[in-house]
C-alpha cells in the first residue's frame, strides 16, 4: 500500500508492507500533494503531483522523472494500461491525457456548458467486450 503522510510542505509519498507492517519513505516524492497519488497498472511506479509538475517514480525509490514538459496543474490523475495519464486541470476543466513516458498534455474532453457541465474527473475505463472493444 501507498499513502501520503505529513504536514503541508512535509509530505511525503510512504510504502506500507501488508504482511509485516513496515512503513518506508519513498525517496524523492517529498512534497507530493494529497489530490495527486496514483499507482501504475503494475504496481512498479507511483506517480504524484508536486510543484506544478507531474513526476514518476519507482516505488523502491529512485530519481523521479518530470512527465509534463510545461507546468500544469494537475488533479485525479489515473494511469492506464495503454501506458497514458489521464487527469482534471481544475475543477472547471474537461480531461487530458499524456505519455506515461513524458510529453504535452492533450485535451481528451471538452465541458459543454449548455448542457450544464461543470467539470469532467475521476475517468474509469469501461472492461473490454467480448469484441474487444470498449
Amino acid at each position: 500500500m501507498v499513502f501520503i503522510g505529513g504536514r503541508q510542505r512535509d509530505r511525503q509519498i510512504y510504502m506500507r508492507s501488508m504482511s509485516d507492517r513496515s512503513i518506508q519513505p519513498i525517496a524523492g516524492t517529498e512534497g507530493a500533494e494529497a489530490q495527486s497519488l496514483f499507482l501504475s497498472p503494475n504496481g512498479e511506479w507511483v506517480g504524484f503531483y508536486r510543484d506544478e509538475k507531474l513526476w514518476k517514480t519507482r516505488v523502491e525509490g529512485g530519481i523521479p522523472v518530470a512527465l509534463l514538459a510545461s507546468p500544469a496543474e494537475v488533479w485525479y490523475p489515473r494511469w492506464w494500461e495503454d501506458n497514458t495519464i489521464t487527469f482534471s486541470r481544475s475543477f472547471s476543466s474537461g480531461l487530458f491525457q499524456v505519455s506515461a513516458d513524458r510529453g504535452e498534455p492533450r485535451p481528451l474532453t471538452e465541458l459543454v456548458a449548455a448542457n450544464g457541465e461543470l467539470a469532467h474527473m475521476n475517468g474509469v475505463m469501461l472492461p473490454k467486450t467480448s469484441n474487444g472493444s470498449r
